[in-house]
């Protein structure tokens, strides 16, 4: 109806980070010479994408030693939203100051919640993937994820909220060792390598043994994986008295 109700000379733009088939549709109906011009999502940049290795029950702990860490500033995703709200309370009782962001938040409470972030008030903030749809914070240097997500698109969109206009940013995986294999299967077609990552001395540092490094180690495994014996038929005595 808005299109409608403007002149017959006009120009329209249609925006998005995602095109549905929908959209399109309504866009080819209401404009003429339609062009598309398409960016193509990359996970490469000034970006570092990592992992810790832990178990599920370790996962609160380490992000407490995460927020320990001098200046962080961080995202915190979750494919689970009724994680958030306990992880926040648990968080702030050991003196990590963290916050929550909800998709049902107001403009203004929203746009506190983000500037608490910017600012240093807020160490860690709890966001599923729609509540932090369109957020823009220039220097954000971390971003974590509690939850290895579903799809590329997924972590595309995470990572995103680092490393803009230059900086440089790390993207933080806690992984289970059942989810380390599901995040290594997200690159797809990036070209994307992951670090071993770990929290010492206050600081987030490198691992030595990189993903080329565990990949290898998973090989030996298989291949020095001993073979059962099941399937061996037994040497009778009478073949062993030839044999002899």
């Amino acid at each position: 109806q808005i299109v409608k109700a403007t002149m017959k000379d006009r120009q329209l733009v249609f925006l998005s980070a995602t095109i549905t088939p929908g959209a399109m549709q309504f866009a080819k109906e209401t404009s003429t010479n339609l062009k598309e011009i398409s960016i193509e999502q990359s996970l490469e940049g000034n970006i570092i994408h990592g992992f810790i290795p832990c178990e599920e029950r370790e996962k609160l702990e380490l992000l407490r030693r995460i927020g320990s860490v001098q200046n962080m500033k961080a995202i915190v995703f979750s494919n689970d939203p009724f994680k958030l709200e306990g992880f926040a309370s648990k968080l702030n009782f050991r003196g990590i100051k963290t916050a929550v962001l909800h998709s049902k938040l107001g403009k203004m409470e929203r746009g506190r919640v983000l500037k608490d972030l910017q600012i240093g008030k807020t160490t860690l903030l709890f966001s599923t993937d729609v509540a932090a749809r369109g957020i823009d914070l220039q220097e954000l240097p971390y971003v974590i994820t509690l939850d290895v997500p579903e799809k590329v698109e997924q972590y595309t969109h995470r990572s995103g909220r680092v490393g803009r206009m230059g900086k440089q940013g790390t993207v933080i995986n806690l992984v289970t060792p059942r989810d380390k294999k599901n995040l290594f299967s997200l690159r797809g077609t990036q070209k994307l390598f992951f670090e071993h990552l770990m929290v010492s001395h206050g600081e987030i540092q490198k691992v030595e043994m990189k993903e080329k490094q565990f990949n290898e180690n998973q090989s030996n495994e298989k291949r020095t994986k001993p073979v059962s014996n099941q399937n061996k038929k037994p040497v009778s005595s009478k073949n062993k008295q030839m044999k002899k």
